[in-house]
């Protein structure tokens, strides 16, 4: 059976005869210019027309199909008819109105982006430069104590005495915190005593108050005071130092009142005992002694005023600079210990050759043997006087000047170190002194902080003025003006040591750690504080204070 074709079938592709005329032709779409979907031309309108406009609607044909078939129907560049036929806008008075109001509702949210910007940098500004212009221009009293939300007050309706003692006030942080500090922000708000509604002139605003309980050395008392001292500053908040407690006689015995050496925004305004608290140091009138310390200088402390964009011990560097302010500006010695500062440093002067420059003549060391050390080789044992010996040998070597102050905790090492230094060293310390003040507050046995307060307190003034002398003579301290005498070059000591700790401060940031690079490692070639303990493998390699528990 033959095959026969189909017949009478259509197909959806049409194809183009030989002889039919080939028409580029577009698809049309709902919304194509071309096809005109929205507005073809009728019968009617094409008579209308004239043959000028038939071409330029031709044209205009022509130019739209170079747009993309489905180019979306919001494109700017869809128009409709009525488009060309809106009114022309008013030349006027009454046109420029309404082109003004026309861009305003525009550009709305461009203007008030601009404003809000302006507004925050200014109050950016205020906040870095001006801040008490800020505090108060929001209603804001820097001096107010807050509680937080549902916080109790603190009650000492068992207490008939106040201030209360040392003990009383560690054992109030210990019960308020649970042995530990919270974390949370440094003056987060917290519970406080009540306080009087009526206001009195006489009394302060805000107070820090630091409890002198002599619990510690002197030293480690002025580390943790430094910093304190230096919060009131910044705070604008009174300082107040209590040496109700104290076992080395008054305050006053042998520095300047810091009542007068930092005034505080209220001289002579007076703290209320029974409104002094301890924890948590958001009170309006916080005290602070060694034992509580540990509470408020610990953790959240250093989160709050290390520099957190430096390395190393750069990081550091605003508690060093707050210490040592508090050193030279807070802590000024009396009359009598200046006068026995001088007479070190007079008598070291007399010992150098004719010539030599007085400014890093020589080095301090100092020889803490009633600590063992804290780094591991020193493992339950004090340092010994040979790591000392040794390290200031190679400070002298670098110096044409071979002269060492020595101080200790213990007279006999004076001679045991003496022994280990080169022949042609000079050493000088108050129990040898030419002069007879001086030899008078050298310490004649071993220092044990759990006995000095069974001394007579004649003898423990006497003692703490000597101590005093040796950190000036260690770490350059507290320089008379117009007097050419000795500096010292370097201080050798040993971390385990707070008068080590504090002697650092003397030297100034900078030369200190020997113009340390961006790590913050202490440069132990150019260092000028010589830590023979710990010799910068533990971190951080120098510390502002000690914690006690």
């Amino acid at each position: 059976m033959s095959r026969v074709p189909l017949q009478n079938l259509s197909t959806s592709t049409a194809r183009a005869s030989q002889n039919s005329e080939l028409t580029p032709r577009t698809p049309r779409t709902p919304h194509s210019r071309a096809g005109r979907a929205e507005e073809g031309f009728t019968a009617v309108e094409l008579d209308e027309y004239g043959e000028e406009e038939y071409q330029t609607y031709r044209a205009e044909t022509q130019a739209h199909q170079s747009e993309p078939l489905l180019r979306s129907a919001t494109d700017a560049t869809f128009s409709h008819r009525l488009d060309n036929i809106r009114p022309a806008p008013s030349t006027g008075a009454f046109g420029k109105v309404v082109s003004g109001l026309d861009w305003a509702r525009k550009n709305v949210g461009l203007a008030s982006g601009v404003v809000g910007s302006c507004f925050l940098l200014i109050l950016i500004y205020l906040a870095l430069e001006k801040p008490a212009t800020l505090e108060e221009y929001i209603g804001l009293d820097p001096n107010a104590t807050e509680l937080s939300p549902g916080a109790k007050l603190i009650s000492y309706e068992n207490y008939t005495s106040f201030p209360l003692k040392p003990a009383q006030y560690a054992d109030h942080c210990a019960k308020l915190t649970g042995g530990f500090m919270k974390l949370a922000g440094f003056w987060d708000p917290g519970p406080d005593v009540a306080h009087p509604t009526a206001s009195d002139p006489e009394v302060c605003e805000s107070s820090i108050t630091y409890m002198l309980d002599g619990t510690v050395g002197l030293l480690a008392d002025l580390n943790i005071m430094a910093q304190v001292a230096g919060l009131a500053r910044e705070f604008n908040r009174t300082f107040i130092v209590n040496d109700a407690y104290w076992d080395r006689g008054n305050w006053t015995d042998h520095f300047e009142d810091v009542r007068k050496t930092q005034p505080g925004p209220q001289p002579g305004c007076r703290v209320p005992p029974e409104e002094m608290v301890a924890c948590p140091r958001s009170a309006k009138h916080w005290v602070i002694t060694a034992g509580t310390a540990k509470y408020h200088l610990a953790h959240s402390f250093h989160e709050t005023f290390e520099d957190p964009y430096s390395r190393g011990l750069h990081r550091v560097r605003p508690i060093y600079e707050r210490a040592r302010t508090s050193f030279y500006q807070t802590f000024i010695p009396n009359a009598e210990n200046t006068r026995l500062i001088r007479f070190a440093r007079s008598e070291l002067a007399s010992m150098l050759p004719q010539g030599l420059e007085m400014n890093n003549s020589y080095v301090g060391v100092h020889i803490r043997k009633g600590r063992q050390g804290m780094a591991w080789n020193w493992h339950q044992k004090p340092i010994p006087v040979s790591a000392y010996a040794e390290a200031a040998t190679r400070v002298l070597s670098e110096k044409e000047s071979k002269l060492v102050y020595i101080a200790s905790d213990d007279p006999a090492a004076y001679d045991d170190t003496r022994m280990l230094l080169p022949p042609e060293t000079g050493t000088l310390s108050l129990a040898e002194s030419a002069a007879p003040p001086l030899r008078a507050i050298a310490s004649g046995e071993v220092y044990d902080q759990a006995k000095f307060g069974a001394l007579e307190e004649s003898t423990r003034v006497s003692l703490t003025r000597g101590m005093i002398v040796d950190f000036a003579m260690l770490s350059g301290m507290w320089p008379e003006e117009g007097l050419n005498l000795p500096t010292p070059r370097a201080v050798v000591c040993g971390m385990n040591s707070n008068i080590c700790r504090a002697s650092a401060l003397g030297y100034g940031f900078v030369h200190v750690f020997g113009h340390m690079d961006e790590q913050g490692e202490i440069n132990q070639e150019k260092a000028r504080w010589i830590d023979v303990d710990e010799k910068g493998n533990i971190l951080p390699e120098w510390e502002a204070y000690e914690l006690f528990n």
